[in-house]
Parts: C-alpha cells; sequence; structure tokens
C-alpha cells in the first residue's frame, strides 16, 4: 500500500512540475539545501526533478542549478 501512495504522490508532483516548469516548482517546494539539519533537505525531489524536468530555460539551470551542485557537495561532505 505504502509503494502505491509513494508512486501516487511522485506522479502527481511530477504531473506539477511538468506544468508549472521546474522554476515556479521549485520556489513553492524548494529543496532546502542551505538548512544545517540534512533531515530536512528535500532530497526525495531529485527523482521527480530528473524525470519530469522538460523544456525548462538553459538560463535556469546555470543560474540556478548549477549553483546547487557545489552545495551538495559541500553537504555531501559533510556526511
Amino acid at each position: 500500500m505504502d509503494v502505491l501512495v509513494d508512486l501516487q504522490l511522485h506522479e502527481s508532483l511530477g504531473s506539477a512540475l511538468g506544468a508549472m516548469g521546474p522554476e515556479t516548482f521549485l520556489n513553492l517546494l524548494p529543496l532546502k539545501l542551505e538548512v544545517d539539519d540534512l533531515s530536512e533537505v528535500n532530497v526525495w525531489l531529485f527523482p521527480i526533478l530528473k524525470q519530469y524536468t522538460v523544456g525548462a530555460r538553459l538560463s535556469f539551470f546555470t543560474e540556478s542549478v548549477l549553483s546547487m551542485v557545489g552545495l551538495i557537495k559541500k553537504k555531501s561532505r559533510q556526511v
């Protein structure tokens, strides 16, 4: 049952991401990469972003997503 709920949530959020685009989606549901407590980071969003992001502006990725990579590397070293 939990797997079915997880799949439905994944697909629902993916549909919302596809309809809104990644910029609006991440403004509403941020990854929270800058928090000190790593349990608050929304890492579960990464597979949804990977699967459902289509047609975003290239500048969004160069300005926002690529800047997150350094922060993610830093956080991973802390773990």
